[in-house]
């Protein structure tokens, strides 16, 4: 799923869907810092026969296991940490 919209994505990042309604109102009035994007997941494993990524998603009741593709690219953003290089990090090949 090489993408001009989703980067080279890993297992462990992180990902933020576009909010609506009374849920983005109350993230973008009452809370610091404001915000558009009130849900999240974490990427899982890459499907190369669907061209997918597994996604662990936050809901009420604990994690869902969901796909990638079930959201619009343009309401999605992915962070991803980065730790640098140091004694305590190898480099990646």
């Amino acid at each position: 799923m090489l993408s001009d919209i989703y980067p080279r994505l890993f297992p462990a990042d992180i990902g933020a869907t576009r909010g609506k309604g009374p849920l983005l109102w109350f993230s973008q009035h009452l809370l610091e810092p404001k915000t558009d994007r009130i849900h999240f997941f974490i990427i899982g494993d890459y499907l190369p026969w669907d061209d997918d990524y597994v996604i662990l998603e936050s809901i009420g009741k604990g994690i869902a296991v969901g796909r990638l593709s079930f959201y619009k690219p343009e309401d999605v953003e992915i962070y991803r940490v980065n730790l640098g290089h140091g004694p305590l990090v190898p480099k990646l090949a």
